[in-house]
């Protein structure tokens, strides 16, 4: 099932976080396809966890994603440059 969500770049988190309720299942699961910041990744590992209500988003994107691509955090002009990694 493809579904838009809300999610916040954590480059102090280890894991890939998603919100229980939008996975339906499990502690650590694996999607068929997981797609942000313009890239996408098959069978992918997130972390099924539960977020304080109030911040508005469903997951956190974390090392496991982050580690596939360089990528640049420019805060004051909202933006995040991510480029793949070719080896």
């Amino acid at each position: 099932m493809n579904r838009p969500l809300r999610l916040v770049v954590d480059t102090g988190a280890a894991e890939t976080i998603i919100v229980p309720e939008i996975l339906e299942s499990g502690y650590l699961i694996r999607v068929p396809r997981f797609e942000c910041l313009g890239h996408q990744v098959r069978d992918f590992r997130v972390h099924a966890h539960d977020l304080p209500d109030g911040w508005n988003i469903r997951g956190l994107i974390g090392l496991t994603f982050l580690r596939q691509f360089n990528y640049e955090v420019r805060s004051l002009e909202g933006r995040i440059r991510v480029e793949r990694v070719r080896a």
